[in-house]
């Protein structure tokens, strides 16, 4: 229930990240990590190198084939040692003429791709933000609370590298950081971050009571109104179909 039936769109996480400690390091912190445009901008704690921001699609999937097919003919297979970032543009040039197949767009982006795999080991944005973020977007519908929280989305992942690393930035903060997906009862999880050390960490069994019970407070639903009937027998919530509407969403 709440699933993205569109096999492009994410399922939506609902965050929220609390900060406790001196009042005065917190303020530091919520400065520290504002965006342009947001209160919570992953790059500053894990920035994203700018050469990554290419598209990330078919064109570059062949054009990266390419200029590895490329990169073959010029180690000799392999067998010799070159610098791979430093290839003269005769060189390239010399192979293009050979395989006229190749479109110079996609040559492009498949050259920036190799070189961003060689110096980041990812070709680019969307591999490198899953490795380093834990997801595929920047935190989005950011919201800072009063009560030094923060809430915001991010798409069907959870991102704690993100607050891993911030932890190690701030040792002296405490971080409480708690996640539910849209897809309520699964995907919740509560995990507390301090000297860049996790000191609690619970993956709640999904469709359990407990993960029923975060998500909705964290999605601000009532389970009863949305469908969700606790069985004393079984000890979890169960969605009841009580009319001919479609099952419950978040969306």
């Amino acid at each position: 229930m709440g699933l993205s039936t569109d096999p492009k769109l994410p399922n939506h996480l609902m965050s929220s990240l609390h900060f406790s400690g001196d009042q005065k390091r917190i303020d530091e912190l919520m400065e520290s990590i504002k965006g342009e445009d947001t209160c919570f901008d992953f790059n500053t704690i894990l920035p994203m190198p700018k050469s990554l921001n290419i598209e990330a699609g078919s064109r570059t999937e062949r054009g990266l084939k390419a200029y590895k097919d490329f990169v073959y003919v010029y180690t000799f297979a392999g067998t010799e040692q070159k610098n791979l970032l430093n290839i003269p543009k005769e060189k390239e040039e010399l192979f293009l003429r050979t395989r006229q197949d190749i479109r110079r767009d996609e040559w492009e982006l498949g050259k920036t791709a190799f070189q961003n795999e060689q110096k980041y080991g990812a070709a680019t944005w969307y591999d490198w933000a899953w490795e380093n973020w834990g997801t595929k977007w920047n935190a989005y519908q950011t919201e800072r609370l009063e009560d030094n929280t923060i809430e915001f989305n991010t798409a069907w992942s959870n991102v704690k590298p993100v607050i891993f690393a911030l932890s190690e930035k701030f040792p002296d903060i405490e971080m409480h950081y708690q996640w539910a997906d849209e897809d309520i009862g699964s995907n919740v999880g509560d995990v507390t971050f301090k000297g860049g050390e996790c000191i609690e960490n619970i993956d709640f069994e999904p469709c359990s009571k407990e993960a029923y019970e975060v998500a909705a407070e964290m999605w601000g639903i009532d389970l009863k109104d949305q469908g969700f009937i606790f069985n004393e027998t079984t000890g979890t919530y169960e969605w009841q179909d009580t009319d001919t509407t479609e099952s419950p969403t978040m969306n």
